[in-house]
């Protein structure tokens, strides 16, 4: 903490919110920042977002949640100091439901194999 009892916020963090923030977003989608959790990690950021459906599909919007942790001293499990958690609602296409790596998730849609990839992703670009 600063003499005044302010939480100093690392610089590397600070460059990541920037970076958030500034990101410019279709028209019809909308982000928010919401409360953060407090017990994870040292220092995070929240949003929310959500996609207006149009014409035909208007209530096929998606919804999501983006989350960024930091601990400046890095997390063994997270093999850095940063770590990013989404969930994603959003409605799916037939084509996608009956695809045969959605079905050996049993139930679950799409979501193993896609974490798959991106947990591999990740690692390597997380440093």
């Amino acid at each position: 903490m600063s003499p005044a009892g302010e939480v100093h916020v690392p610089e590397e963090f600070q460059r990541a919110l920037r970076s958030l923030r500034d990101v410019r977003v279709r028209a019809d989608v909308s982000l928010h920042e919401i409360p953060a959790p407090t017990r994870v990690a040292p220092f995070a950021l929240a949003l929310t977002g959500e996609l207006a459906g149009h014409g035909a599909h208007a209530t096929d919007a998606a919804s999501g949640r983006f989350v960024v942790l930091y601990d400046p001293d890095g997390q063994e499990v997270w093999q850095g100091r940063f770590r990013a958690v989404t969930m994603v609602r959003a409605p799916l296409e037939r084509d996608l439901v009956r695809d045969p790596s959605c079905r050996r998730s049993r139930g679950r849609g799409c979501v193993r194999p896609w974490s798959r990839r991106v947990r591999g992703r990740a690692r390597t670009a997380v440093p």
